[in-house]
């Protein structure tokens, strides 16, 4: 499992929200929230990124964080029921970090439900199961 990359930026594509990460002459294709993208440095640039490693049957998929706590919501974000990799990037890239811990402690199903992607159960779902838990 990967942990952490570091290298240089070869690709920043903000339409996919993905970065490719050159290390060693291996490029890593990493999907990130929007929040972190606006973290990354310019192609060419060195670039760090806490990694999750999303491996399903069909395929493995690498998911970048500006931090280690970013990474551990996320993963916090993926123990909720009905809640995947896509939904909890979604998440992580509806709010700016602290806002978005925040939001969730204080149970703002509101700006929640306002990300794409997150409709009012899965808002629901959310603070129900990390209630308690930030």
């Amino acid at each position: 499992m990967i942990g952490w990359l570091s290298g240089q930026v070869q690709i920043r594509d903000p339409r996919s929200a993905t970065v490719t990460v050159d290390v060693g002459g291996v490029g890593y294709e990493v999907r990130v929230s929007i929040q972190t993208l606006g973290s990354i440095p310019a192609v060419g640039e060195r670039c760090e990124l806490w990694i999750h490693t999303h491996v399903r049957e069909d395929i493995i998929a690498l998911f970048g964080f500006a931090s280690a706590a970013e990474r551990e919501l996320f993963l916090r974000l993926l123990g909720v029921p009905k809640v995947g990799p896509k939904n909890a990037i979604a998440v992580l890239g509806g709010l700016p970090f602290g806002e978005l811990v925040t939001c969730l402690a204080a149970g703002e199903q509101g700006k929640l439900e306002k990300i794409p992607g997150i409709g009012k159960k899965t808002a629901e779902q959310i603070l129900l199961s990390l209630k308690g838990k930030l």
